[in-house]
């Protein structure tokens, strides 16, 4: 019987116990934790890795070693791998197509979080086939540089370059220029929300989904208090993966590169679909990008999921509670394309 058999039995018998049985920690709002996570919680704590003590190289591998025996290998219409070909470096790929015979709402390029310093394609093959399922969208997911090898701006150089590259071959994917979106989660909502900022002014994406994105490294805010220690993501992680990002120029998180929130937004910034966890460090910041996305007069479709934390859409092969969030985040993306490449 394998791992994600088991753990997603246990989480079956553990959501029917009573919440009030359980106990456990509550959100701001008053929210439990859904029960898995506790579990998690309870087994991170025990084997909890100072990042800082660990070269980034073990990182990468241990981020594989406890995400791709979870994944649950969606099915979708096609998935190739695929070299985006730039004037100096080529990046891989990973195109994903839906199933059946209805035309699909465009192409999402996406781009994978893991603090800037881990994080690939493997590792985010559910992500995108479940987005690609219930959106019906196409997604090429891009493995841009990462650091330390890699810091600032090259991972957010990547990704702009990886857009303008597919927007240069959208026919061959047989979609429009104009029918391209980006999306990515955290670190790569990040990437995503600068991406859909510095192109604002010219063949900008139809839409951006910005999954639990960090949007200010600047401004301290009631989660990073709430939820800074002892949860998925901690302010000492978040630390590390400055440390890492930006090297020798920390004074870099003021650039709204780096902070999108601290950016000038207007109007013809992408609509979004933004999406945040109540038991999530970055929270605060999703929903601080959101209202000031909505002040500048942006169309802003805002969810947050209250019982789960950050990183649940790794978590979607063995919980169900974060497999049924995201299938609700990927069928309001498919809409928010459609209604954008409409207008």
């Amino acid at each position: 019987m394998s791992l994600r058999t088991i753990v997603r039995a246990l989480d079956a018998v553990i959501s029917l116990v009573p919440q009030s049985l359980l106990g456990g920690p509550k959100n701001l709002k008053g929210y439990h934790l859904s029960p898995l996570l506790r579990v998690i919680l309870k087994a991170q704590a025990r084997n909890k890795v100072d990042m800082g003590n660990v070269e980034p190289e073990q990182l990468r591998r241990e981020m594989r070693s406890q995400l791709l025996p979870l994944r649950a290998g969606y099915q979708v219409g096609q998935v190739r791998d695929l070299s985006i070909d730039l004037e100096d470096r080529s990046l891989k790929a990973r195109h994903y197509v839906p199933s059946g015979k209805e035309p699909t709402q465009g192409l999402t390029v996406y781009l994978h979080g893991g603090g800037y310093i881990f994080g690939d394609l493997d590792t985010h093959d559910d992500v995108c086939r479940l987005l690609c399922r219930e959106a019906n969208t196409q997604i090429i997911s891009v493995d841009y540089r990462l650091a330390p090898e890699h810091p600032f701006p090259a991972g957010l150089t990547d990704a702009i370059d990886a857009f303008r590259w597919v927007q240069k071959h959208a026919h061959d994917f047989g979609v429009k220029p104009s029918e391209l979106a980006v999306g990515g989660d955290s670190a790569g909502g990040n990437l995503a929300a600068v991406l859909a900022q510095t192109t604002s002014s010219e063949d900008a994406p139809v839409a951006q989904l910005l999954l639990y994105p960090g949007t200010d490294q600047i401004t301290k805010r009631p989660s990073h208090f709430a939820f800074g220690e002892g949860f998925f993501l901690d302010n000492n992680d978040r630390t590390v993966f400055r440390q890492h990002y930006l090297q020798s120029r920390q004074d870099a998180s003021q650039d709204p590169r780096v902070s999108p929130h601290l950016g000038e937004v207007s109007e013809h910034i992408a609509p979004a679909l933004i999406v945040t966890a109540g038991f999530d460090v970055l929270h605060d910041e999703g929903e601080a990008y959101a209202n000031k996305l909505v002040r500048a007069g942006v169309c802003v479709d805002y969810m947050c999921f209250e019982h789960l934390g950050h990183g649940f859409a790794n978590l979607v092969g063995i919980h169900r509670a974060s497999e049924k969030a995201l299938i609700e985040v990927g069928q309001r993306w498919g809409r928010l394309c459609k209604q954008s490449a409409a207008s």
